[in-house]
């Protein structure tokens, strides 16, 4: 891993978590995660659109997140570590 440590600022109702920072072994914070966007869909506060902030080099890049279900009826035999290396493309359409 590049981080040291890291410290997360969770929302209290709905327990996402809206920033992130990355630290290295020196103490300095490197790299800010920030929850920008969220939607109640289907009855579940998600994400939509987020952010990956890098200090060090001052760039970022934003996340956005469309065409999210839930309880689609996936099968289990998909969630090992098999498939976690190779996602069965027929699932991530």
């Amino acid at each position: 891993m590049e981080f040291s440590s890291y410290k997360n600022w969770i929302h209290k109702s709905t327990f996402i978590p809206v920033k992130t920072e990355f630290y290295l072994a020196n103490g300095e914070a490197y790299r800010t995660y920030e929850a920008l966007k969220v939607e109640k869909i289907d009855g579940f506060h998600t994400v939509v659109q987020s952010r990956m902030t890098d200090t060090r080099i001052g760039g970022s890049t934003t996340m956005t997140y469309d065409k999210v279900e839930y309880d689609i009826d996936l099968p289990e035999e998909i969630f090992t570590e098999r498939y976690l290396r190779a996602a069965p493309r027929q699932h991530l359409r």
